[in-house]
Parts: C-alpha cells; structure tokens; sequence
C-alpha cells in the first residue's frame, strides 16, 4: 500500500504473504501544511499469484491514544429516558479510550438498559488478554448484546455456539444476537432461541452492515417503563419467536 502526495510515494507498507492481517500506521501530519492531491493505492503482483487482502482503513486527527477522549468528555448524567449502547472496536481495544467508556457503562448499568456490539477488530488489539477480560466486564453490565461470527472465532475460538451463549446469559445479557452472514441469525433470550434465515441480496459493499443491524433491533425491541434496567432478565420485554 502507497500513500501518494502531490505524485511523490510518501509512505509505504508491504504485507507478509499471509492472510493474516497486521496493523500499520502512518502519522501525515507533516504533510498538513503542503499537501494537495493526496491518494492511497494498492498493488499486488499477478506473477507470483499475489492479491490484495486490505480491511479498516481510518482516517483520522484523533489516532494516538494521547488523543484519545478524555474522561472529562464523558457526560456526568444521562437523559432519564435514554437507554445506552456501547460498541467496541477502538472503544474496546485501545487506551485510554477503553477505560473512558466503561465509565458511563459502569455507573450507567444499574439504571438503565445497556447494548453491546463489541465489533472486534484483531489488528487493533496488542493485548489480547487485557481485552477479553475487558469484554466479560462489559457484558456483565450489559442486557443486550450483538455479536459476529467472526467476532465469535476471535472471542471464543474452538467453542461451540451454544456453549457462549449460556455463559454470556449468566454473565448478564438478557439477549444475545449472533449475525452469520449468509447464515442468517441466531438469537437466545428468556423465552428460547430462534435461527432466522439471511434474506438472499446482491452485496455491493459490507461496511456498516453490523451497525445497520443492530440500528434496526434496537428499533425493533421494546422499551422498559422509562428504560430503566431489568432487575431480572425475565423481566427484559424482548420475546424470541
């Protein structure tokens, strides 16, 4: 991958002939003052079968963890009526910005209904046990949860499906959603679990198809009287049928 300015190669990055993905940065903020015709591009090499394998591309002025929102950002109250939602991915795995969320999740969860998409994203994380453990405190504060199968092989590999849904129901979600793809849906909650079949659709691209989803369930999911928190999961109004 080449980052071209002004028709000069300014940065590069090459992989490592694997199918696993590692995390590359660039800081470009030397390039703020001058820069006017900025792309990016990609090559691979057809002679020795080579292919182009790229995912999360962020452009961001708020990359380094220095700039990570602070804590003093975090409302000090929510709306009485509000319910949370938390998604993971940088929130999850970087600092401080992890801790700086689970502090609304923290002081939030005994009042309120909280959702949870943790959206791993493996070439973010460097401490992969720091962040699983960050994950099961999550969903022990959080009644409704949304994950992957791809999130799945990364949380909970060479576990079954049913296995993780029932730990995660004791650790606190009332409600556990598993999106497969072309597979269709799982869902598990107090009245039973249901496998939903995927609508067939011509894909044209899949990026924020997860937020879309979990965008439309939470549409779709009856509010507690004034969203506040379940004292039981029984007591959640969802309904899996």
């Amino acid at each position: 991958m080449r980052l071209v300015v002004d028709g000069q190669v300014v940065r590069s990055a090459t992989g490592n002939d694997s199918e696993a993905l590692e995390r590359a940065s660039w800081d470009v903020s030397d390039l703020r003052p001058t820069a006017r015709r900025v792309w990016r591009s990609w090559t691979s090499t057809p002679a020795a079968g080579g292919h182009i394998l790229v995912d999360h591309v962020v452009l961001t002025d708020r990359f380094t963890p220095a700039d990570a929102p602070a804590k003093s950002t975090v409302p000090a109250a929510l709306p009485p009526d509000a319910a949370l939602h938390v998604g993971g991915a940088f929130a999850l795995a970087i600092e401080p910005m992890a801790a700086t969320f689970e502090t609304p999740l923290s002081r939030e969860h005994p009042h309120r209904v909280i959702t949870l998409d943790p959206n791993i994203r493996p070439m973010l994380i460097d401490d992969h046990t720091t962040v699983r453990a960050r994950l099961r405190r999550w969903l022990g504060m959080t009644d409704i949860v949304k994950v992957s199968a791809d999130d799945l092989r990364w949380i909970a590999p060479d576990r079954s499906l049913a296995d993780v849904v029932s730990e995660w129901h004791e650790l606190g979600p009332a409600l556990v959603i598993v999106t497969r793809g072309a597979k269709g849906v799982y869902a598990s909650g107090p009245t039973g679990h249901i496998d939903l079949p995927a609508l067939p659709v011509d894909i044209t691209d899949t990026v924020g198809t997860g937020d879309a989803f979990m965008a439309g369930l939470l549409q779709a999911t009856p509010s507690c009287p004034d969203n506040s928190r379940p004292t039981e999961a029984s007591s959640l109004p969802v309904d899996v049928k």
